[in-house]
């Protein structure tokens, strides 16, 4: 053999030998061979329960993957293995919900397979409440959710009867019932029908939650317009007729009409100054009166509901009492006063024992008419007989 195909023989030898240590290097190292052996777990476990794992064959160490299934879901774990055996805990995050769930081997899945039957504690170790909308108007409802847990912090069973309480400053209540499905129950709870402050509270299996508290605000009307009741009948400024007041029906931003109850302040001016007036809301209407001024002329009376001031109701009382005159007489510094007929708008007599104001004096009038004496000590307290004035229900009379 010549030199030349020497060297190319022993080129190619070495090609090969390099290709073989190649793969041998590159080849991946041989896990060793285990299956489980047996899983140990009651037919019947709670949520919480540790199952117990073994394998067997050349893998005593490292993991093994289990398949748990159910009907809602399938899972993995891997289970960490010393000496051949390990443990998982049977955790809602695998369970997602009680029922049947089947465990079985990920490499093998007909080696070993373990059914049970998995079940939530039914006591209630923690409940924390959540309640929407922590500021709300009259009539709302609020949202109140609990999260039940068991003593490991897992969801408790599915239909565990939590009871939900909601009590006003005023002593107002609303209880509702809801039971939880995995470990929430909501419900919609009424709140006051008042303003204020209403407490809500929670309790399942004798625990009682945390206590959370929504603040009730007055309802806001869109619109106020205040009309008078029995518009045909008049106004007359008698100082004592009261006229009632109505308004249509009141509604909030969506719609709802504002709850009975709710309170309404009137600001009211008259002939005489400004005042305050009070009313309700009653099946969605403004509720409320006032009372005739003694002087005729204008009154407005401007509604308000919460922060909402309605149009001015506008008001012309007349007169309860037509101009009359009184005579005086002079005798020995005794003044003597005849007063009448004082008759009313209507035409008639105004009624018995309506007052006369003389100065700072009054008398009752009796059939329209009123005499009263008045001596020189009197007089001397007035600047002249003819500063005294006479009234009758707001009305001036005048000296003949």
């Amino acid at each position: 053999m010549s030199v030349h195909r020497f060297r190319l023989w022993l080129l190619a030898v070495l090609l090969v030998v390099l290709a073989v240590l190649g793969s041998l290097l590159m080849r991946p190292p041989v896990e060793p061979t285990a299956k489980v052996r047996h899983i140990t777990a009651p037919a019947l476990a709670l949520i919480g329960t540790t199952m117990e794992v073994a394998v067997e064959g050349d893998r005593e160490f490292g993991h093994v993957d289990l398949v748990i299934s159910s009907a809602a879901m399938q899972r993995v774990v891997s289970v960490d293995l010393t000496d051949g055996e390990g443990s998982f805990v049977l955790d809602r995050i695998w369970t997602i919900s009680a029922g049947a769930v089947t465990i079985a081997d990920a490499s093998n899945a007909l080696a070993v397979k373990h059914e049970l039957v998995v079940q939530a504690r039914t006591e209630a170790h923690q409940v924390e409440l959540f309640v929407s909308g922590r500021t709300l108007r009259q009539g709302q409802q609020a949202t109140a959710t609990a999260v039940v847990v068991d003593v490991d912090g897992n969801p408790v069973a599915d239909g565990v009867v939590v009871d939900f309480v909601a009590t006003s400053h005023s002593g107002q209540s609303d209880q509702r019932s809801a039971t939880t499905i995995d470990g929430l129950a909501t419900v919609d709870l009424a709140v006051s029908s008042t303003p204020g402050e209403t407490t809500v509270v929670a309790t399942a299996a004798g625990t009682r939650s945390q206590a959370e508290t929504v603040t009730v605000l007055p309802s806001e009307p869109v619109d106020v317009q205040l009309v008078l009741n029995n518009a045909d009948e008049p106004l007359v400024a008698d100082g004592m007729s009261l006229h009632s007041l109505s308004s249509e029906v009141l509604v909030d931003w969506s719609s709802t009409e504002l709850v009975t109850g709710t309170s309404v302040t009137l600001m009211i001016t008259t002939p005489e100054g400004d005042g305050l007036g009070y009313g309700y809301v009653s099946d969605g209407r403004i509720a409320a009166s006032i009372m005739a001024p003694q002087s005729p002329g204008v009154v407005t009376v401007t509604p308000v509901v919460g922060q909402t001031a309605g149009e001015p109701l506008v008001l012309d009382f007349v007169a309860a009492v037509e101009p009359f005159w009184f005579d005086t007489t002079v005798t020995n510094r005794r003044t003597r006063l005849e007063i009448g007929p004082v008759r009313g708008w209507h035409g008639g007599l105004i009624a018995d024992g309506t007052a006369v104001q003389i100065g700072d004096r009054q008398v009752e009038l009796v059939g329209g008419y009123a005499t009263v004496t008045l001596d020189a000590v009197t007089l001397d307290t007035e600047e002249s007989l003819g500063a005294l004035t006479v009234s009758v229900l707001g009305v001036q009379g005048t000296q003949r």
